[in-house]
């Protein structure tokens, strides 16, 4: 990350299993990650659409969900798609 450009960095531990939450949704960035669609509100081409939008673990596999959230994700995106690609994409 470093390599990158990161300033701070985080690592967990190795699990044999989905993260859930740390990117919270929001209309508002100051408290959240991304919008409802998963859309980050500091990188523009970047939606997030897996177990780090729900706000907690549950009790079975959250791959159906995880689908569910993609689906719903790729909507706007397809609507919008001159907003999401290419140089100047702003959101």
């Amino acid at each position: 990350m470093t390599a990158a450009g990161a300033s701070d960095g985080w690592t967990g531990p190795m699990v044999g299993g989905h993260l859930f939450g740390g990117t919270i949704m929001d209309s508002h960035p100051q408290y959240s990650v991304c919008n409802g669609y998963g859309r980050a509100h500091d990188i523009p081409n970047l939606v997030l659409a897996d177990s780090g939008l729900f706000p907690g673990g549950s009790g079975t596999s959250p791959t159906f969900a995880i689908y569910a959230i993609a689906e719903r994700s790729s909507a706007p995106m397809l609507a919008h798609w001159n907003d999401y690609a290419g140089p100047g994409a702003r959101h």
